[in-house]
Order: C-alpha cells, then structure tokens, then sequence
C-alpha cells in the first residue's frame, strides 16, 4: 500500500502530469463557459415574455409609467442567469483546481473527494428516495460541503505559503512560522474545523417553505456574519497566543538572537494572521457568492419554476411579489435617504426657541420649576429637539404632512423606480390592527393598508417624482380618500394618531447590483479583522495571553456594539433617580459616549447589515475606513513596538 502511495504522489507531481491536467482543466473550463453561453441565449426567461404594446396607450402619463414597469420586469427577468455569478464560479473553480494540480495534491483531493462521495453520496440517495430520514441527507450535504471547503482552504493555505517564501527575510519567515501555527494549535484548528462545518450547514437552516426574499437574507446573514465573528475571534486568540506562547515557553529566544529587529517580528506576526485571513476570508466568501447565486434560481414563492409565475401562462405573467422584492430590496445596491428635518439641532432658529423657552420657564413660579427639575441648557435643548422631532414624524387622524428627501440628483437621471420603505407606530401597536394610509408624490398616487410596527414598503415611484433641484415632496394622509355624491374628494381618518419612529420613513434608490456590493464588503471585513489583529499583538507584547485576551475581546465587543450604545443613549436619561444614581448614571453615560466616538469608524463599517439590507457599501466609506482604522494601525503598531523593543526577552542568564 505504501509502495502505491508513492508512486501515485510521484505522479501527481511529475511535470508531465502537471501539463496534461492543465490542458483538461482549461478546456473543462471552456466547454463549461460555451455551454452556459449557448443555454443562456436559447433559453432566456426575458426573451420569452410578450409585453402588452404600450404605444396604443393614449394618455402620455399612463403609457410613460406602463413602459417603466415593463423595463423594470424585463430588467429583473434578465437577471435569470447571471454571467457575473457563472464567470466567477467556473473561475474560482479552476483556479482552485489549477492551484492543486500545481502543488502536487490532484490525485489525493482525487481520492479522498471518493471516499467522501463513497460516505455522503449514499446518505443523500436513501434520504432523497425515502429509505432514511430527511436527517441522514442534511448530514451527508454538510459532510461534502465542509469536505470541499477543507480542500480550498488547505491548497489556498499551500498557495499562501508558497508566496510568503518569495522573500527570505525576517517579516515572510515569521509570517510563515504564524500560518504553521495555526493549524498546530489546538485551538486555531478547532475554530477553523468549526467555521468549516459551520458554514457547510447553513443552508440546512433555510425553510424552503418561506418567502424567497426572507431566505436569502437569513443566508447571507449568517453566513457572512457567522463567518466574520468566528474569524474574528481565531484572529484574536491567534493574534494574542503567538507571542506570549512563544515568550513564555522562550521559543523567542531562537528567533531575536539571530538577531531580528522588534519592529520587522511584529509586523511577520501580523502578515502571518493577515494571510491567514486572506485566505479564509476567500474561501468562505467564494463560497457564500456561489450558493448565493444558485439560491437566486430557485423558485420563489408564487412561482412554478424560478421567474414563472404560478398560475398563469408564462407569456402574460407578471413577477411575482416574492421574486420583485427579493429582485428590488435584497440583491441591491440602494442609497438610502432620510426626511429632511425642518430645523437642525444647532440652527441659529432653533436656539432661537431655546432661548424663547428658558425665559418663559424662569417666568414660572418656584414651585413649578422645582417640579421640572433643575436642567441645564444642553438638557433642555436635547427635550426640545427630541419633542420637535417626534411632532414632525406624527400625523393627526385625516390629517397629512408634507416630508421632502434632497440629494437625490443622480437617482433622478436614472430610469429604476425608487423604493419607499416606511413603519408607522401609533397607541400600543396592537399586531390585530390596520391603518389605510394615502402616499402622494407629483403624479404618483396610491393608498395602502398599513398594519403596526411592521416594516413596509413601496417600490414603485417613478423618478419624475423629483424636481430639478433633486427634492422629492411626498405627502402622506392619515386616512383614506372617498370620493362624494358631488365628486368631491374627502378623507376618511383613522381612529389614532401614527408617528414614524427614527429611521421608520426613508427613500433609497438603486446604484447597482450587489455583486460589487459583495465584493466590498469582504474588503470591509478584512480590515476590521486587520485593525482587531494588531489590537490583540499590542496587547500581548506587554500582558500575558488571559489578560491580553480579555483586554481584546472587551475592545471586540466594545466596538461591534458601539451602534447599540448610540441607540440606546437616545432613550437615556442619566439624571434619573435621587443619592448616588444620577452620578452613577452619569458615569455610565459618559463612558458609553466615549465607547461610541473611540470607536466610531469601525462601528459605521457596518457590512454585513447592509449587505442583508441590500444598502450601498461605497467606495467613499470604504476608503475613510482604511485611512482610519489605518491611523489607529498605525498608532497600536507603534506602542506594540516601544513595549517590545524594551523588554529583554534573549539575554543569556548563565544557567
């Protein structure tokens, strides 16, 4: 057996082998390319939709809005196979596969992706035909799934390896010593056998009986967010474990007696965890875009076949509402625009009013004012914006209010609809009941039953809706119209009053797909992991691995929840309470309003959220991201480097 081992692994890395399979994986590779081109152009969904002729349509504002929505479906039944997605799996996939053959490794993934089909293939095939429970197949897709995730991350690890040893300095040397360690210790390959498997079984986790929409967003969260905080954490336990293993069981010795400067072992300590999560951030993201894509052409809900509607010949249907969401919200890339407030908080108006509202309160008796509470200016400026703010975002019953969104110049040179999502609050928000609201924008009118504290939306305002000066004006009414004997129109008003919470009315327009989109957010994510790397190796130069551990994670948690503590200090009131209270609270405010600007930057790069919302990562935010996070980079590598550089780590003691 040994004997045929080694002839086999004398093969798979002869150069002749090398050649041929080469050949056959380009040419795989082509007949694969040519064959999708060929179905793609046979058998299109948007080339077998017959459109209604919408010239025969008199009136100019009724056909100019016919032929919107037909764009806006043929844009959508286009998408039914998409050469992006095709192009990078066949890419991915022979890169991948060239990578093997190159590093001497075809004929073993060869064999032991067999024995792996030998073990799942027949799970899969007694599940799917009834002999087994349903159990048994999800068992055997996540032993191959996690089967070909190892083999990508082992040969994208080989490849990583091969190029750290390019340059024989002292950075790459440590760097390649850092990628060993990661899967010698226990730990790190524990974490990485966990994301490994844990990755390969999110898909089980989908409902197919769920709305289309609702699957790919529970997909790409928690496969992209899973991903990143299992990552994160092996980035910081990594991070943190090289160097003070190495100090404490004086493995350093060999290494800064040669001798290496501190600056150039710091940095091939984060170039090694970097490359580690350069690779598994391709692998898993490759692997998220892929299955992304294939979850794309599966049928929605209210479809027969993916992008048919049910029910309906296929030449007369019309998408339906599970595919145009899914189409129009989620696989996205939207630019989202808030209600312009009628004052901002530090207008010259608005402390005007401040100032009116001071004097009329230092009119008051003594006794009203010690009922108010003593406050001070900023206090009473925060209580007034906050009460104007809430009276802006509420309308009366049969009444309607007037809120207008500006910088939506570009949205208005594009032919794509604009999309309106909208949640309304009114009493206690009872699930049981329904609200009839009026949306007017120029010549755009519709009316729609709102339920509470659901988020709605609207998807189908034309972009004629904005003016020259890039101002969309939408009217709401807190009722609905009827139109009397006379023909008059009158409003019919709901029982309460409605308020839009923060963030609850907001306009976004599409600026691409969100294939880019996907693309930035892993850059995003790599360097979140590169900002945390540091901040662990900083801590660790000068702490041993529980504390400096416990000092990273406690930043880690800080920084992903800085968000939260910014939403939750709009509702806080430190002042609360008689004794010792308001000075503790205040404390507890302080320090959560200095957790939130420390960490700011980070908090704001936001992706995985924005990704599932189908929000625009930009190349702006990205690029202040870099710079920085870049800065607090470089700051945390010069403090790492003053602690490192001063200790004495190799001197010879005699003993």
């Amino acid at each position: 057996m040994t004997g045929l081992w080694s002839k086999i692994d004398r093969v798979q890395k002869s150069r002749g082998f090398k050649y041929i399979a080469t050949v056959l994986l380009a040419v795989l590779a082509l007949v694969a390319g040519v064959t999708y081109v060929v179905r793609s152009n046979t058998d299109r969904a948007s080339d077998q939709v017959q459109f209604f002729d919408a010239s025969r349509i008199e009136d100019p504002a009724m056909r100019a809005q016919v032929e919107r929505q037909q764009r806006a479906i043929q844009q959508i039944l286009a998408q039914d196979r998409s050469p992006l997605a095709v192009g990078l799996g066949i890419a991915v996939g022979l890169g991948m596969s060239l990578a093997i053959v190159w590093l001497g490794l075809s004929l073993t993934y060869l064999l032991l992706g067999l024995a792996v089909t030998l073990v799942a293939g027949p799970m899969m095939l007694l599940s799917y035909y009834g002999r087994a429970g349903p159990t048994l197949g999800e068992f055997g897709r996540i032993l191959s799934g996690a089967a070909l995730l190892t083999m990508f991350f082992t040969a994208g690890l080989e490849v990583m390896r091969l190029a750290l040893s390019v340059s024989t300095g002292p950075v790459c040397a440590v760097a390649r010593n850092v990628l060993a360690e990661a899967v010698r210790m226990k730990v790190s390959l524990l974490l990485i056998v966990l994301l490994i498997f844990g990755l390969a079984a999110v898909p089980m986790l989908l409902n197919e009986g769920t709305p289309l929409r609702y699957r790919m967003q529970s997909f790409l969260q928690y496969g992209t967010g899973g991903a990143f905080w299992m990552i994160a954490v092996l980035t910081l336990l990594l991070s943190a474990a090289s160097l003070t293993v190495e100090q404490r069981d004086k493995i350093i010795w060999q290494t800064m007696t040669k001798p290496v400067p501190a600056w150039k072992y710091l940095l091939g300590k984060w170039l090694g965890v970097m490359s580690l999560n350069a690779v598994l951030l391709v692998v898993c993201g490759s692997a998220i875009f892929l299955f992304a894509e294939y979850l794309r052409q599966q049928p929605a809900k209210g479809e027969s076949v993916a992008y048919v509607s049910s029910g309906v010949r296929f030449g007369d249907s019309v998408l339906s509402e599970d595919r145009r969401i899914l189409h129009n919200q989620v696989l996205r890339a939207r630019v989202a625009r808030d209600i312009d407030l009628p004052l901002a908080k530090n207008s010259p108006e608005f402390a005007q009013i401040v100032d009116q509202y001071i004097q009329q309160r230092d009119q008051l008796d003594e006794i009203e004012r010690l009922e108010q509470g003593p406050r001070t200016r900023t206090q009473i400026r925060d209580d007034l914006y906050k009460d104007l703010v809430q009276r802006f975002r509420t309308i009366d019953p049969g009444q309607g209010m007037a809120y207008t969104f500006s910088g939506l110049h570009r949205a208005a040179r594009q032919d794509s609809p604009l999309l309106l999502r909208y949640r309304i609050e009114s009493g206690a928000n009872m699930p049981d009941e329904f609200f009839r609201l009026v949306f007017r924008a120029g010549n755009y009118l519709v009316e729609r039953e709102v339920g509470l504290a659901q988020t709605l939306i609207i998807d189908d305002i034309p972009p004629s809706a904005i003016n020259e000066d890039g101002v969309l004006e939408l009217e709401i009414i807190n009722g609905s119209l009827v139109r009397g004997s006379s023909g008059q129109i009158g409003v019919v008003p709901n029982p309460r009053s409605i308020r839009f919470p923060a963030g609850g009315l907001e306009l976004s327009y599409s600026v691409g797909s969100y294939q880019m989109n996907f693309l930035r957010v892993m850059v995003v994510l790599w360097i979140k992991l590169a900002f945390l790397s540091l901040l662990a190796i900083a801590a660790s130069t000068a702490l041993s691995f529980p504390v400096a551990c416990l000092v990273a994670f406690g930043a880690f948690f800080a920084a992903e929840s800085a968000l939260f503590l910014e939403e939750s200090l709009e509702v806080y009131n430190p002042f609360f309470g008689e004794g010792i209270g308001p000075v503790l609270s205040a404390v507890v405010g302080t320090i959560s309003r200095g957790v939130i600007w420390l960490f700011r930057v980070y908090a704001d790069l936001n992706p995985t959220q924005k990704l599932v919302a189908g929000e625009y990562v930009s190349w702006t935010s990205l690029g202040q991201g870099i710079v920085v996070l870049g800065v607090w980079c470089a700051v945390l590598f010069g403090l790492a480097w003053l602690v490192f550089r001063s200790r004495e780590l190799a001197i010879y003691s005699g003993q």
